[in-house]
């Protein structure tokens, strides 16, 4: 038993219990993160989820329907070419604070007003800020100094928001 903990990985050198401490070190210092990336990512598949019902309870055409569904991701699109602009230009917290408020309002300006043209714009707005608020989160991580162990949980993140993807395209291919 004592060669199990007196092991070492050939490549870095440093014990398993060693390397369970950073990790663990890791996991306790940015798990606020986490919970607040998966609470944005939980609001923005019910939100998602919500739209296509509402809009269809509205009586939108099942082709504007997914025309808002998909203007989600131009608006990513677009927050993910403009947000390295926005960090530069004002700031991650500036930035940060800006785009949570922009996505607290465009939630509940989907339920004030009911109009096609609004519920476009909106959708896209709704997009351009989660995707500037992942970068902003990320930037935060990639700043704590912890960047190798969240190299699995980037590429897991990005796994889940192309799954996201995948899953609003064939689901609005259905009403097309």
């Amino acid at each position: 038993s004592k060669r199990l903990f007196k092991a070492t990985t050939p490549q870095l050198n440093i014990s398993y219990i060693g390397y369970a401490s950073i990790m663990t070190k890791t996991i306790l210092s940015t798990w606020p993160l986490f919970f607040g990336i998966s609470m944005i990512m939980m609001g923005a598949g019910l939100q998602g989820t919500l739209l296509g019902v509402r809009a269809s309870v509205e009586h939108f055409s099942p082709s504007m329907i997914g025309v808002i569904m998909s203007m989600y991701y131009v608006g990513f699109l677009g927050g993910s070419h403009f947000a390295p602009t926005l960090i530069k230009t004002v700031g991650h917290i500036r930035v940060f604070t800006a785009m949570t408020a922009l996505a607290s309002v465009m939630v509940l300006l989907h339920g004030v007003m009911v109009y096609e043209p609004v519920w476009l714009i909106a959708r896209a707005l709704t997009g351009f800020s989660d995707a500037t608020l992942y970068i902003v989160i990320e930037a935060g991580v990639d700043a704590s100094g912890a960047v190798a162990p969240f190299d699995a949980v980037a590429s897991y993140s990005f796994t889940q928001i192309s799954n996201q993807c995948t899953k609003s395209v064939t689901a609005t291919a259905k009403y097309a």
